[in-house]
């Protein structure tokens, strides 16, 4: 009787751990014309200051998935390269999707 009742609540834990659990799936593509083949971009998170570097691939393409809801700077950080245009995306919910464009001298 007492592990009937213990897998029950273990049950009703997990589920509620499923269910109160944020989903961080909102996503930024980008391109970026101008510079080196690869680049590296930085986005960073403006309430909380959580940040993501990825590198573009060979035709100026990158795509970031799993960040959180809220604002998020965008910006080229490849050493010696100067951005011309760092943006400020708004991913309103875990679905959301943005597309920037970037461009470097």
């Amino acid at each position: 009787m007492c592990f009937k009742h213990l897998s029950i609540s273990l049950s009703s834990f997990l589920c509620c751990i499923a269910f109160s659990t944020p989903a961080t799936a909102a996503t930024c593509e980008g391109h970026i014309v101008g510079g080196e083949p690869t680049q590296r971009v930085l986005l960073t998170h403006l309430t909380n200051g959580a940040s993501v570097s990825v590198w573009s691939n060979l035709a100026g393409n990158f795509a970031v998935s799993g960040l959180a809801p809220g604002a998020w700077k965008v910006e080229i950080t490849t050493p010696g390269i100067v951005s011309e245009n760092d943006q400020t995306i708004f991913l309103q919910t875990p679905e959301s999707i943005a597309s920037v464009a970037l461009s470097v001298d």
